[in-house]
Parts: C-alpha cells; structure tokens; sequence
C-alpha cells in the first residue's frame, strides 16, 4: 500500500482572516480534498467554511476470510460547516452537507447479485474533535477523540432507504512509560439506527490505515474484512523506540459486530487480532512493516505500507 499527499495552503485570501486548503492524494485510496474557512473574532473561536471532497476506493466482501467479491466505491460531498475553537485542541461544529456516490459491483462470484447503487443525499450533523497528540504520526503522549452525530436522507429514493442516524466515535490515549517506551490504548464504536441502509453506510474495520469515518483499521485482519450495521472494538499497543525516528509496536485489539445493537455487547460476533510492526519515520512519510493474524484463522498476514494517509 503507498500513498502520497500533496497539499497547498494559503492564508488570507480574498479575506482577512481566512484558510485556504487543497489537497490531492495519490496512492491506492485516491482523494481530492479542498476546503476554506474564514476564522472570526467572535468568542469562543468561531468560524465558518466550506469543504468539497472526493474519493474513491474498492469494498471488499469475504467469505470465512477469503475475498469473494469486489466493488468499486465512489463519494463526493460538498460541507457548509460552523464550528467553534475552544483551543487549539478542541473543536466543536454542525454542518450540512451534500453528498453523492456511486457503489458498484466490480468483480461478483458466480451465482452472486449485484449490488449497484447510484445515490444522493442531504445530511446534517455535529461533531467534536479533541488532539493533544505532540505528533501525528508514531506520538509519544497525548490524547485523542472524534464523536459524530449524522442523519442521514436519501432524497432520490426516501422509500427504499429511510432516513437514519449514523453515530461515530474513536478515541486514544497514547501514556509514555519510560523515554523509549509508550503504552496506547483506544476504542471505537459505531451505530445505525436503521435496519435498512444502503451498503456504503455500514461500518467495516480490517486493515492497518484509517481512511474514512466508517472505515476502522483492525490489527489482524484484510482491508474492510468485517462489516457489520453496530460495531465496537478495543485497542491496545505496546511502542518502543529502536533508534531515531525507527519503531518497534506490539499490538493487540479485539471486536464484536452485530446486525442490532441491542445484541452487541453479549450476543455479538467476537474477533481478537495481534501483530507485530516495524516503522520508519522518512522525510516524506511514514514505512510500515506489519506482521499480523487473528484467533478466527490460522493464517499469518504481511503488510507493507508507505506515505501519508490522513
């Protein structure tokens, strides 16, 4: 897996006071990001902007482990957004947003259906953000959450899909215990209030990078490997510092999915992933090295990974 980020920023333009952001990333998940904001001097830290993105990438079905089916994602959404800077590690907001997406079947197994779906939807929500990482990549101390609140409206086909509530929330803690060594432990969780949502809107983990809100990695196992309608995992890694800027992690995370969330917590499926990494820290991204399985397979996983991907 690689990728490569390429960012342009600039201030105070047209306005006084204002940021302007465009960003495009090349890689496997590709994605063009822009957006600008005018940051005013109203307490507490209030501002307002707009933010457009596109992406695109491949969902994966599996089958006890083995991919079976392959279909081709594609997103764009357009943000007016408001939100308050309390510091320069919280920040609380509401936006509106619209958003398109095409969900098509690439590659299907004999006999299976196609699952293509063509949608448009106008959202609202509310969100916090809090980071007091002192480095985004490999930190040392500091915390971490992200907590959203979405409804979601299918305005092409209100019949066939609901309207619906998409909760979201990570957090982590990353605790230093010795100059060379950190211990972070973390969690994320996910709920549909509806039965009856389109594909896209599931929640997946799998995989070692984070590449969207419904998308979680997950030690131990393939990219979206497991998806489910109500999820929760547990996390907990291990760091050690090698030498400059080079990372030795242990790490261990656990899972339970569920079609109703009512069922979650004492009737959900239970999965358990461990691993082992090697990271370097280079002028231009991260390098990762991860050796990984999980208790449902006796299968040993490799992956190399390169570049940012936030």
């Amino acid at each position: 897996e690689t990728a490569v980020i390429i960012n342009e920023t600039s201030r105070n333009l047209l306005l006084r006071g204002t940021k302007l952001l465009a960003e495009v990333k090349l890689g496997d998940y590709p994605r063009f990001h822009s957006s600008y904001f005018y940051y005013t001097n109203w307490n507490p830290g209030l501002s307002l902007g707009v933010d457009a993105q596109w992406k695109q990438y491949d969902f994966y079905k599996y089958d006890r482990g083995r991919r079976i089916a392959t279909y081709d994602y594609e997103v764009y959404t357009f943000d007016f957004i408001v939100q308050a800077l309390y510091s320069n590690s919280l920040a609380l907001g509401v936006g509106v947003q619209g958003q398109g997406s095409r969900f098509e079947s690439d590659v299907i197994p004999a006999g299976g259906e196609e699952q293509d779906v063509f949608a448009r939807y106008g959202n609202i929500y509310g969100f916090i953000k809090y980071d007091t990482y002192d480095r985004s990549i490999y930190p040392r101390s500091g915390g971490y959450l992200y907590a959203e609140v979405k409804e979601i409206t299918d305005v092409v086909s209100k019949k066939q899909f609901p309207s619906f509530l998409k909760c979201v929330a990570a957090m982590k803690r990353v605790i230093p215990l010795h100059k060379k060594i950190t211990l972070g432990v973390g969690a994320t969780s996910g709920y549909l209030s509806s039965n009856i949502v389109a594909p896209e809107h599931k929640f997946y983990f799998g995989g070692t990078r984070h590449i969207d809100d419904g998308v979680f990695p997950f030690i131990g196992l393939d990219f979206m490997e497991q998806a489910a309608k109500n999820i929760l995992t547990l996390k907990a890694n291990l760091q050690y510092d090698i030498m400059y800027n080079t990372f030795l992690t242990l790490h261990l995370q656990a899972g339970k999915r569920n079609e109703l969330f009512e069922n979650l917590y004492f009737h959900g499926d239970t999965i358990v992933g461990y691993g082992i990494s090697l990271g370097l820290l280079t002028p231009i991204g991260p390098f990762d090295i991860y050796i990984m399985g999980n208790e449902s397979d006796d299968d040993i996983k490799t992956q190399i990974s390169f570049g940012y991907w936030f």
